[in-house]
């Protein structure tokens, strides 16, 4: 359990004993059916469920799985016709009965080479013990079945930067940092007028334009409390070991806020590589089942009050959150969000109506006001969600405009 005891973290053994697909799936909803049994009975104030597993299974979980729950029984009317299908509609049922209850539930990839004791003592509880059973809920220790695993590790090894440029902002020189800004292959666009906007105060920032200098900007800083990530080169499969890195920060206890290139313009139909790179890499990082979708109209969305409870913007005051947001150009939105995990919702006085994966959908507004943890039933411009201690924020706009520059603003914690 974590410090807030809001989180519970399931760890089973991800070596060969469950590199069967089947068995992984049949694994993962007993996983779930005993963290069911713990709210129920035991614990109800948990909000949040990691699941560490294989990394297959993690892709099966973030990316597989959610494009086969699009549209609604698409995956019940193809069960026969997909590898296991019995059990992806048995593991899809299960993250769905937990995300009704309000319960975040996240994958990441077990790190085998920590904690390799609790990982095989975890697995054998999840293989053979019936989760009907008592569960003893305390404060683990590291060989224990139920254990938070620390995502830390060390980047003391990582290469100096060769061609490293960086820039540093007030206070020039000083190892405390309010943000590290990483710009990788930055284009001229409305993205990189916001973070010159953001920081044109008396801010201690630190800006990164290439991996090499990212990664020594993350030893020099870390733990930095908050990295600002823009520029479409964090999508480059050149820069998947620092996007796994940026994850990795964010679970000991930072935030990451991604503000980058997702789609093109108001005429872009379908989504560019930078979306497909987007699906391919975030969700299994971040253990979130966050979709990107494109935005094509201008639409109008609400400031949602619970907003105010996630932490990096509770800092901030919630000041510069706006109460109406109409991005004007084009980006990307974002669907699974939970409703706690929104920063804006689909405003009342807007009627929307848009055709999205082919399929209509119309606001249901905020004078709805369905329970606080249900997810939002159509797509948000901005969210913001916890990941293991720390979290995680994307900003689907690039406009240079005031109201976005205040949600980066707030989403850094900064008031």
């Amino acid at each position: 359990m974590s410090p807030s005891n809001q989180t519970l973290v399931c760890i089973h053994d991800a070596t060969e004993m469950l590199l069967r697909h089947r068995l992984e799936l049949e694994t993962a909803v007993r996983a779930l059916q005993m963290v069911q049994h713990m709210i129920l009975k035991v614990n109800p104030s948990i909000k949040q469920v990691v699941i560490k597993t294989s990394p297959s299974l993690v892709r099966t979980a973030t990316s597989q799985l959610p494009m086969w729950e699009e549209p609604d029984g698409l995956l019940e009317a193809n069960v026969d016709r997909i590898t296991n299908g019995d059990a992806l509609l048995d593991l899809s049922r299960h993250i769905r009965g937990l995300e009704n209850m309000g319960i975040l539930v996240q994958f990441f990839p077990a790190l085998q080479s920590r904690n390799q004791q609790a990982y095989a003592v975890a697995g054998h509880v999840l293989l053979s013990k019936p989760w009907e059973a008592d569960v003893v809920v305390a404060e683990p220790e590291p060989s224990s079945a139920m254990h938070v695993a620390s995502s830390s590790s060390s980047i003391m090894n990582m290469p100096q930067p060769s061609t490293a440029w960086w820039q540093y902002g007030e206070r020039s020189g000083t190892t405390e940092l309010d943000v590290l800004v990483i710009s990788l292959r930055t284009l001229p666009d409305c993205e990189y007028i916001t973070v010159r906007r953001l920081f044109r105060a008396s801010r201690r920032y630190h800006v990164a334009n290439n991996s090499s200098a990212a990664l020594h900007a993350l030893q020099l800083h870390r733990p930095t409390t908050t990295i600002l990530v823009t520029g479409v080169g964090i999508w480059d499969p050149s820069a998947r070991e620092l996007l796994k890195l940026l994850a990795r920060c964010a679970e000991d206890g930072g935030a990451t806020v991604v503000f980058s290139y997702f789609l093109g313009g108001d005429d872009d139909t379908t989504p560019t590589g930078y979306n497909n790179a987007f699906q391919q890499s975030f969700p299994s990082l971040f253990g979130l089942r966050w979709r990107l979708l494109p935005y094509r109209r201008r639409l109008a969305f609400s400031y949602n009050p619970a907003a105010t409870a996630i932490a990096p913007i509770k800092a901030a005051a919630g000041s510069c959150l706006p109460h109406v947001y109409q991005p004007t150009t084009g980006g990307g939105l974002f669907e699974g969000v939970l409703r706690r995990s929104a920063l804006f919702l689909p405003s009342t006085h807007v009627r929307l109506a848009e055709t999205l994966n082919g399929r209509e959908w119309v606001g249901c507004g905020v004078d709805v006001r369905p329970a606080e943890d249900a997810t939002v039933s159509l797509p948000v411009p901005a969210a913001m969600a916890p990941v293991g201690r720390g979290w995680v924020g994307v900003v689907g706009s690039v406009c240079a405009d005031e109201e976005t520059d205040q949600i980066v603003y707030s989403m850094c914690g900064l008031g």
